[in-house]
Order: structure tokens, then sequence, then C-alpha cells
């Protein structure tokens, strides 16, 4: 199930991310069906594209229980919930949606080039500089995959918390084989969410993202890693 949430109340540089989902959704039609590496049509296990949330109007706490509310259906249905934004905000309210489904936590792997530590940034905490505060606020766990864009009050929370060895700085696993993902992969839980900013990715395969930061994450190593999450835990 595929839900579009079509927001960007709190951006603070570039702007358009509200029309991302329409645009990867109108690109997909373009796609094969087809998978030449797993020999089949992926669209045989049924996908079905949700009514957008309305984004709308309304503080930011007013779009995350929008979100909410959105995702509870499908999530209640057992359904593989894939959530297109927008900007990086819009997963607090699929995380509450999501642990209150399940009645316990779980971890999350976070694909980006910022730490979104932020405790509140330009008068809100629902920021998309503070999704991954929020997410420690709900006590999921975190590994936080090709960071590279960090402020001073985010690197002293890491430290504080301890949490700095579950990031996986940009600037090192450049200079490393794959080994990294093996211990990414070890540092997460049995079951994983994965949320990915488009600007994780380097911006010359990105370069759209409100964000862009040099030395992000190839594509072919985003799949290597994301492929190693699949073998060993559930996502």
């Amino acid at each position: 199930a595929v839900l579009p949430v079509p927001y960007e109340g709190t951006v603070s540089y570039g702007h358009g991310a509200a029309e991302g989902p329409r645009a990867i959704l109108a690109a997909s039609a373009q796609l094969e069906m087809y998978d030449e590496e797993l020999d089949w049509r992926i669209d045989s296990v049924g996908l079905h594209t949700l009514a957008p949330v309305d984004c709308a109007g309304g503080s930011p706490e007013q779009v995350m229980e929008r979100i909410h509310a959105a995702a509870l259906g499908p999530l209640r249905d057992g359904k593989f919930l894939v959530t297109l934004g927008g900007e990086h905000s819009i997963s607090y309210g699929v995380f509450t949606a999501l642990k209150a489904v399940r009645g316990r936590p779980f971890s999350l792997l976070q694909i980006d080039a910022h730490g979104d530590l932020r405790q509140s940034y330009e008068g809100t905490p629902h920021s998309h500089a503070c999704i991954m505060a929020r997410a420690h606020d709900l006590g999921l766990p975190f590994v936080q995959v090709g960071i590279r864009a960090v402020c001073q009050e985010e690197r002293d929370f890491l430290r504080a918390t301890g949490l700095e060895a579950n990031v996986f700085w940009a600037h090192a696993i450049a200079e490393r084989d794959d080994a990294w993902m093996d211990e990414a992969v070890e540092r997460l839980g049995e079951e994983v969410y994965v949320t990915v900013d488009l600007d994780g990715l380097d911006p010359t395969l990105m370069p759209a993202t409100g964000t862009p930061v040099p030395g992000g994450l190839g594509w072919y190593p985003t799949l290597r890693l994301l492929r190693r999450v699949a073998a060993r835990r559930r996502i």
C-alpha cells in the first residue's frame, strides 16, 4: 500500500517537496514491472495507491495526526506500507501509527545526509530537522547511514546518549569496503523500518532535493545495503 503525503510545511531551503509523491507516481508508470534481478513481475504481489493525505492548512502537529490516521488502516490490515513524501517530518505520523498497531517498538534504518536530531527548529519540534529526535522520544532505536551534516547540538546529543556508535558517517564509509554494511545491520533490531531522505544519496544522483550535500551514497551501494538488511532482518 502506497501512501502519498504531499507535505512541505517546514522546509528551510529548496522547495517543491510537496510535488514529490505525484512526480514519483507519474514516473512509476514508465518503469518495467518485470525485474531482471528477481526474474518476476513486482506487481504480482499486489500494489495499491491510497488517496493522498490532506496536508493543506493546520499546524505541523495537526498534519502529523492526519498522517497517523491515514496510516492506521493499511497497517491494521497487515499491509506493507510505503509512504512517499514530502519532507522528512512526515515519518512521525507513520512511526506513531506503526507503534500503536504493533504495540511494541521497532528499530529504524535512516539513510540521510543530515542527523535530524534537533529538539526544535524554526519554531516547531516537528520540523524536518527534528524527525530522529522525535523517534528517540518514541523509544525507537536507530542506525544512521550517510550522515555528513550535523550541528553541534546534534553531535552533543549523540555523544551524551551513546548513539554515535550507531552513526555511519559518509566520510568514513567512503574509505571502506562494504564490511561497514554488516556492522550497520548488526546494530539494528530484528524488525526494521527503513526511512530514506533522498539527500542521503549523492546529489549527482538526486540533485532536486531541498538540501543537497556532496558526498552521499551511490545507487548500487544503497541497494547492497538494503539487500543485506532484507536478508537478515524483517523490514
